[in-house]
């Protein structure tokens, strides 16, 4: 998408939206306007930044910084940026960047604020990561000289912003500023340590979408209080069935919601009887007199077993103290079972 400015009375913010095939379809008019149009997505909404025009034009200034979202269908009223003390808003010249990407949802604005009679611009730089709006703007770096221009660029954690560069005749190359991103976030907002939260808190939390209380990836690591619905723990490798948790102890004999029968996160099906090497309890016994007791139960079939969730014979013992004769260990019963894992 583009956003310009229609020169006139009211500068109107035109906009031209790029279709499937990559043209660019005729320009539309917006109900917002000003100059200097930066436009950066977050939310689920495209931002603008603008400078208004005429109101909040100074002589030592291009006016206050404008900012509108758009929904796909509708431009939200433009709203100043307030700088956090009385009734002062951002002005100057908007240059906007997000970020998203591995949990994080950043809205970056740098406003150049242009001193003309001094010659020097100073560089002032918001974010919002959360739905709490920004942040009270902070300086970020001083350019020595007036109308200059800039763009800006934002990663999880640095913003690296390019300006114009003052040379020995007038204006020179580019000039790098950099800056981690370290200010006290929110919360709700995405954070990495206590540190840079302003409460001072920071939790690392899972979705937990079955309710036993282990969570699925990826985390999510956020200023605040863990938010309801979310856990501690992580590692589920099936979050839409109850069942199925790391360190699972039972067997089932029905699959899982996500299919297969790895109830522990184990990353393996385990069956809870697996083949053996001998059948147990066959119909002569399986002791000799005095010296062993009726092992079992069993598959009926030595060496074999079945699959996970299919039946096969079982054999039961009835018989399980010392044998003194073989016709203790033939008492027997032969019924279907399912195989259970886990």
């Amino acid at each position: 998408m583009l956003l310009g400015s229609q020169p006139g009375v009211t500068h109107a913010l035109w906009m031209a939206t790029m279709d499937a095939a990559g043209t660019f379809q005729p320009a539309q008019t917006t109900t917002l306007g000003g100059i200097g149009a930066s436009l950066a997505s977050h939310d689920g909404h495209l931002h603008a930044f603008y400078r208004s025009w005429p109101s909040g034009w100074s002589t030592d200034g291009y006016g206050d910084v404008l900012h509108a979202s758009f929904d796909g269908v509708s431009w939200t009223a433009a709203e100043k940026i307030s700088m956090g003390f009385g009734t002062t808003v951002l002005r100057g010249k908007p240059s906007a960047a997000s970020y998203v990407a591995g949990g994080f949802d950043c809205l970056h604005l740098t406003a150049l604020d242009e001193n003309a009679s001094a010659n020097v611009s100073t560089v002032w730089w918001t974010a919002s990561c959360g739905p709490d709006g920004f942040a009270v703007p902070v300086s970020l770096v001083a350019v020595p000289l007036a109308f200059a221009d800039q763009s800006l660029a934002a990663s999880p954690d640095e913003l690296l912003l390019a300006h114009e560069q003052l040379g020995s005749t007038g204006y020179g190359g580019l000039d790098i500023a950099a800056r981690s991103y370290r200010y006290p976030r929110l919360d709700g907002q995405p954070g990495t340590s206590n540190a840079e939260c302003s409460t001072g808190v920071c939790t690392t939390s899972y979705v937990d979408g079955d309710g036993d209380g282990f969570g699925a990836a990826p985390a999510l690591r956020r200023c605040g209080t863990r938010p309801p619905g979310q856990v501690a723990i992580g590692g589920d490798c099936c979050d839409s069935d109850a069942r199925a948790w790391p360190g699972q102890k039972q067997y089932f004999t029905e699959p899982r919601t996500c299919g297969g029968y790895d109830f522990d996160c184990s990353r393996a099906e385990e069956p809870q009887f697996p083949p053996r090497k001998f059948a147990g309890c066959m119909s002569t016994g399986t002791c000799f007199t005095g010296t062993r007791v009726c092992t079992g139960p069993y598959w009926e079939t030595a060496g074999t077993g079945p699959v996970c969730g299919l039946s096969a014979p079982w054999r039961d013992c009835k018989v399980t103290k010392a044998c003194l004769s073989l016709s203790e260990c033939s008492t027997l019963a032969v019924r279907q079972v399912k195989q259970a894992c886990r």
